[in-house]
């Protein structure tokens, strides 16, 4: 048996396959293509049901993917630079002072990679001179999040309970009469 060819689609389909890539939350894509903001929902629900819309959304996430191209390794690669950095390596010593050494921030080139990945903000001082600044203060703050991610996904935390043992369950209908006593 063969099967019809389907048919194109619309403009106001592919204009929802093309804001589905935003995102990938059908109900607000469906709402940037235009359709209404009431009933998106509903219709986003009935596009992804469509063979020929399914099909192109699908299609179009595989080549996002692919221009993209990053694996699942270099995801899991990036967090565990985040959650695992070494501050000190934002720091070289110059030698300077006493026996100790003196430490200084380096510049952000010459940061290693892992320490770059890991920062959210740098504070730079300009002294007011057409000299380039230097950097006063690095703000790290996804540590955290990146050991969260890291934990879930070897799972090592586990968000249901596990019972073991026997669990007995009595089902009372509060509606039944009680049970009549023997006579006597």
């Amino acid at each position: 048996m063969s099967r019809s060819p389907q048919k194109p689609l619309t403009a106001k389909q592919q204009a929802f396959v093309a804001q589905y890539l935003v995102d990938k939350n059908a109900t607000a894509a469906a709402v940037r293509a235009g359709y209404s903001e009431k009933t998106a929902a509903k219709i986003a629900s009935n596009l992804m049901k469509k063979p020929a819309v399914r099909a192109a959304v699908d299609s179009a996430v595989a080549k996002q993917l692919e221009r993209v191209e990053v694996s699942a390794d270099e995801i899991l690669a990036g967090l565990k630079r985040v959650a695992f950095f070494d501050i000190a390596e934002a720091y070289e010593e110059t030698g300077k002072g006493d026996e100790r050494g003196e430490n200084r921030m380096r510049s952000v080139r010459d940061m290693p990679r892992d320490v770059r990945d890991a920062l959210a903000g740098i504070d730079v001082h300009y002294d007011g001179k057409d000299e380039p600044g230097y950097v006063v203060k690095l703000k790290v703050d996804g540590r955290l999040k990146a050991l969260e991610l890291l934990g879930k996904y070897r799972k090592l935390f586990t968000e249901k309970v596990e019972h073991s043992g026997a669990v007995s369950v009595e089902i009372v209908d509060p509606y039944a009469e009680p049970p009549k006593e023997p006579k006597p």
